[in-house]
């Protein structure tokens, strides 16, 4: 054996003595859900020692991404045996144990009575299983935004039909009291013609006004009213207008 081979194998030797090599071990497992993503990145050094990390990646119920939950690893393997301590990066942290079973590319982990299967797999992988997470969320957004908006549209119908039950009521009331509004005036237009029917014969014989001046009064008092009212109707007569526009815009609105 020539002086350059053997200084080949010197150098494999101490290397593999040293645990140079690489471990088929070491590597990612990942393990997934719909809303979730759990990594192991284990590195297998010096042989049956195992350190790394798990970087657990969730989105919550509205689809919202979590922060990414990072934590410390370490354990041994020994004949496909797996035992693991994980930890947080606090010296004063909590650690939880999991045991499981290596077996080729599948790693199985029994955490306190869930198991959990992670499959090893690439850097480029994983960044895929992260896209996945992350587009499931957006859907999930994207559902929640499609209930808000159907629920916006059924509150905003229901005032609607509300405004609308309320304007019918007002004008069926306006209806109801048309012949009552008759008769007032009616009655107002004879009680006119009684007073000026008395009070020019007596003007005309130049009798003193305060004989006959309480019927004129009361005509100037009941003008005066008549006015308030009348001003008092064009403003409910203007709201309503507004309001009845207001429903047409919206009516315009829910067909389009």
């Amino acid at each position: 054996m020539n002086w350059t081979m053997r200084a080949s194998v010197t150098i494999l030797l101490s290397c593999f003595i040293a645990g140079c090599s690489r471990s088929s071990t070491s590597g990612k497992y990942v393990s997934r859900s719909s809303n979730e993503v759990d990594m192991l990145d284990l590195v297998e050094a010096p042989a049956g020692h195992l350190s790394g990390t798990l970087v657990i990646s969730a989105t919550n119920q509205d689809g919202i991404r979590k922060p990414d939950v990072a934590r410390i690893v370490s354990g041994s393997i020994y004949r496909g045996n797996v035992s693991l301590q994980i930890g947080n990066n606090g010296i004063l942290s909590s650690q939880f144990n999991a045991v499981g079973s290596l077996s080729g590319d599948e790693m199985r982990l029994d955490f306190g009575g869930n198991t959990e299967d992670f499959q090893k797999t690439s850097p480029r992988k994983y960044e895929s299983a992260l896209v996945e997470l992350d587009q499931h969320g957006d859907n999930i957004k994207q559902k929640y935004a499609a209930i808000k908006e159907a629920k916006d549209l059924i509150n905003y119908v229901d005032a609607l039909d509300a405004e609308l039950q309320g304007f019918i009521s007002w004008g069926n009331d306006r209806i109801a009291r048309v012949s009552n509004a008759r008769n007032w005036y009616a009655i107002r237009v004879t009680q006119y013609q009684k007073c000026v029917a008395f009070v020019q014969p007596l003007a005309l014989r130049h009798v003193p006004s305060w004989k006959w001046q309480s019927c004129v009064l009361n005509l100037d008092n009941d003008s005066y009213n008549r006015q308030q009212a009348g001003d008092a109707i064009a403003q409910l007569q203007n709201k309503e207008l507004m309001g009845e526009q207001d429903l047409n815009a919206s009516q315009r609105y829910l067909k389009f």
